[in-house]
């Protein structure tokens, strides 16, 4: 499933528009999946992504993603959004 949401996060934040990702790279010590970043305007935007080989999506898996959030934000760095990659007919309801 890496590659593909490596490839699928190129399609939509392309490099030609300043988007780098970062896969599994240690940011304070929080190991998300992918991280997509780009300087716009003096601010850094952010894009936090978690990889779930899973059948249903828990709580636990949102609260993963939201600390990522939470430690990746502040300053000039804003979170521009936050995805959770699931096999297709994982069970999301509730979320």
């Amino acid at each position: 499933m890496y590659p593909n949401t490596k490839r699928n996060l190129r399609s939509k934040y392309p490099q030609k528009d300043g988007w780098e990702i970062h896969e599994q790279d240690h940011w304070d010590n929080y190991i998300p999946d992918f991280v997509v970043e780009r300087r716009n305007r003096g601010k850094i935007e952010r894009v936090v992504v978690e990889v779930k080989l899973t059948e249903k999506v828990q709580g636990k898996d949102v609260r993963q993603l939201n600390q990522y959030v939470r430690n990746l934000a502040g300053g000039n760095t804003k979170i521009k959004d936050k995805v959770i990659v699931v096999p297709a007919g994982t069970d999301t309801r509730g979320f």
